[in-house]
């Protein structure tokens, strides 16, 4: 359920739906949930994951730190997202918000 005042932008909408368009047959998934901020940045509706549905499970499993898991295939798909649409619609100091999130 969506709280109010924390809907999805015009631009983040686009964003996850072309995020989803580049993945076909992915759920989007809400690392930090919509809400999430870091160093006082809004990184919810922006730090998402296209993942299949059994990947979801994998990714609690992983033997890695579930955050650094999200982190390393969020940077790849924006590499994907930025070579399908060339444009980063992600500002900037959202992706240094992420990158730095629990370091």
């Amino acid at each position: 359920m969506q709280s109010r005042g924390n809907a999805p932008s015009a631009e983040q909408k686009r964003f996850r739906e072309n995020l989803r368009d580049l993945y076909p047959g992915s759920e989007i998934h809400h690392c930090v949930g919509t809400t999430g901020k870091h160093n006082k940045v809004a990184i919810g509706h922006w730090w998402i994951n296209a993942l299949m549905p059994n990947q979801h499970n994998n990714l609690h499993s992983s033997g890695k730190v579930r955050k650094q898991c999200e982190k390393e295939i969020f940077f790849v798909q924006m590499e994907s997202y930025l070579g399908e649409y060339h444009r980063m619609p992600v500002p900037d100091e959202v992706l240094e918000a992420i990158e730095d999130y629990h370091k």
